[in-house]
């Protein structure tokens, strides 16, 4: 009878112990939804975001161009915006080429950037550099992921 006894306390034990603990490593492991991805970078920046934005407009004072720091879904956005009186003296088609060669050349920056930033939002998938008109075009936009 003792052997009776201890086989079903084994058995018993592993099961319920392991069903919880790998719900809980699932649940860390897996993805999040954009939503709750989305939100856990809107509250990073709601802590955070002002002053790397500060930090920048300092940067662009005088430039016609203003920062905006976006949650969208699980990227961090990078929202550049040029004002109505640079877009009149420059030919959008010409600044969006040199956008989206500016963005080849930074874009090592942006994809070492993110494993550091994860450190803080790990729901962080990407980051996404977008620049836009006055009007709220998109001139140039890239998304960056972690380089492998």
């Amino acid at each position: 009878m003792p052997e009776a006894t201890a086989t079903p306390e084994p058995e018993s034990e592993p099961v319920s112990e392991s069903e919880p603990e790998s719900e809980s490593a699932s649940e860390s492991s897996v993805p999040v939804s954009g939503d709750e991805a989305e939100a856990a970078i809107q509250e990073y920046l709601d802590s955070y975001g002002q002053t790397v934005a500060d930090t920048v407009a300092d940067t662009l004072d005088g430039t016609g161009i203003t920062l905006e720091l976006l949650a969208r879904g699980s990227a961090l956005v990078y929202s550049f915006q040029y004002s109505a009186d640079i877009m009149e003296q420059l030919d959008s088609e010409a600044l969006g080429e040199a956008l989206e060669s500016s963005l080849d050349t930074t874009a090592s920056t942006y994809e070492s950037l993110l494993p550091s930033m994860k450190l803080g939002i790990p729901e962080l998938e990407s980051i996404i550099v977008e620049y836009l008109d006055a009007d709220g075009n998109v001139l140039a936009s890239r998304q960056f992921t972690e380089s492998e």
